[in-house]
């Protein structure tokens, strides 16, 4: 089982993870769409592929798609074809969740579950991890709290 900033992968292959920190990495939504297809691309026809590592790649397809592309309905066909929703870790779950409020406009929600998965960070990571996780969360939240300022700014205009 190997941690991730993504989660927890069981026996994660040396090119996924190394496949998984370039999307986490990657700044531009297009440079991580490219990693993202690349990686789901490898998961169909690579000798490491199993049932575990393809949900947890389709799962981070919702989650791009719902974050990336709100509004296109992407991620609800992504999220049809997770088959183990309960095999992830709930790490993985709440940052799905937050995506998928977020890109519904829900940030209320968004925001609850942002904090929920900082207090699983803060019980359940140690160490430089910690640290980082707890940085790119409080980041997203930022980001989720300025997109529904805007949106409630937005609204308030047309009224």
């Amino acid at each position: 089982m190997a941690e991730t900033r993504f989660g927890r992968i069981r026996n994660p292959p040396l090119p996924l993870l190394r496949r998984l920190a370039s999307l986490g990495l990657a700044k531009d939504p297009a440079v991580a769409a490219g990693h993202l297809e690349l990686l789901l691309r490898q998961s169909s026809w690579h000798s490491w592929h199993d049932v575990q590592t393809r949900n947890f790649l389709v799962a981070e397809a919702a989650l791009f798609t719902a974050r990336h592309r709100p509004g296109h309905g992407c991620s609800s066909v992504w999220l049809r074809r997770i088959k183990h929703l309960e095999w992830l870790d709930p790490l993985s779950r709440i940052r799905l969740d937050i995506a998928l409020a977020e890109s519904h406009q829900e940030f209320a929600q968004a925001l609850a579950s942002c904090d929920s998965g900082l207090s699983l960070i803060s019980a359940n990571v140690n160490g430089p991890l910690c640290i980082e996780m707890e940085s790119e969360w409080v980041d997203w939240k930022k980001q989720i709290e300025e997109r529904a300022t805007h949106e409630i700014s937005e609204v308030l205009q047309h009224c």
